[in-house]
């Protein structure tokens, strides 16, 4: 996978109602600072409707690398965490560059899951900040990290069981006052997961786990969020399930959606994401390429069969 494979995103076509909060003190950078401009290219569309990513006007003008110098996304900095006595993280530090495709791998009980919560703002940290696009959200609630454009997508299936599948869809757009708006984005959700089109209507506790996957990954992306976080992508999923959400994934990867994915499958980091980190015990102990994943046998093995790494080169 090629580190960026996007055309810029144009404003959004909504004006969500709950920013993050002015920075009296921030000034805009210039207007070529922190990207690198190649020559013109043409939008990625759906093959299936010829829409761009839900909610959004997508312009062909330029193609935009991320650059070195510019600040991540989304960083997490010495993130300490615990459930009542028993701590979880111990000064975690992740930095996830604009565009970029992440996995955090590790064994059971590691703290991916409870790091992904902190950063979505479903969890408060005892220690440490966690910032997006430049500034400190640590104190600013999950609804408000999800209007900013973080959307969090939850293991296990989460859904509104005795809802319809529509409802569920829509509750992702739940900002949004504009119905052509929500019309749109419900129209490349069915378009990227065809399967829901003829499920609509049915309470979503009556799908099949795959079916109900697909919705969690749809309702995330009604909310046409920057940053898309990934809980447990593939547990429990069958393998044709897995490649089918995979590649909806990979397209958002394509129209320039950051991916953070909390994985147990090595193979499936290597395909999906360009950087990976390795968490065990509640710290961090590999942090570099998914491709220099395979010279650590170590950590390989500890992701297959969960035993300890004991040293890391």
């Amino acid at each position: 996978m090629r580190l960026i494979r996007s055309p810029r995103p144009a404003a959004r076509s909504w004006a969500p109602a709950d920013r993050l909060p002015p920075d009296p003190t921030h000034r805009p950078p210039p207007a070529n600072a922190g990207s690198r401009r190649l020559r013109s290219a043409t939008s990625e569309r759906h093959p299936a409707t010829g829409a761009g990513p839900p909610g959004r006007a997508w312009t062909s003008e330029t193609v935009v690398l991320p650059d070195a110098n510019e600040a991540p996304l989304v960083e997490a900095r010495d993130i300490s965490f615990s459930y009542g006595p028993l701590q979880v993280l111990f000064d975690v530090t992740l930095s996830v560059a604009r565009g970029s495709q992440v996995a955090l791998l590790g064994t059971n009980g590691a703290g991916k899951s409870s790091l992904l919560r902190v950063i979505a703002g479903l969890q408060s940290p005892q220690r440490g900040t966690v910032q997006f696009k430049g500034r400190d959200v640590t104190k600013l609630r999950a609804s408000q990290r999800a209007r900013s454009g973080m959307t969090l997508v939850e293991g296990g299936r989460a859904t509104f069981p005795s809802l319809t599948v529509l409802d569920n869809l829509k509750m992702g757009a739940y900002p949004v006052n504009d119905a052509a708006v929500v019309a749109a984005r419900l129209e490349d959700v069915l378009a990227l997961f065809p399967q829901l089109s003829t499920r609509l209507q049915q309470a979503a506790g009556t799908l099949s786990g795959g079916e109900q996957q697909m919705m969690a990954v749809g309702r995330a992306l009604m909310a046409s969020p920057e940053v898309l976080l990934v809980d447990e992508l593939s547990l429990g999923l069958a393998p044709i399930v897995m490649q089918e959400i995979l590649r909806v994934l990979e397209q958002m990867a394509a129209r320039g959606v950051t991916l953070i994915v909390v994985e147990q499958s090595v193979n499936i980091a290597l395909g999906l994401a360009q950087h990976a980190y390795f968490m065990e015990k509640g710290e961090i102990r590999f942090s570099g390429p998914t491709v220099e994943l395979l010279q650590h046998p170590e950590i390989v093995h500890s992701v297959f069969f969960g035993d300890e790494v004991v040293t890391t080169s």
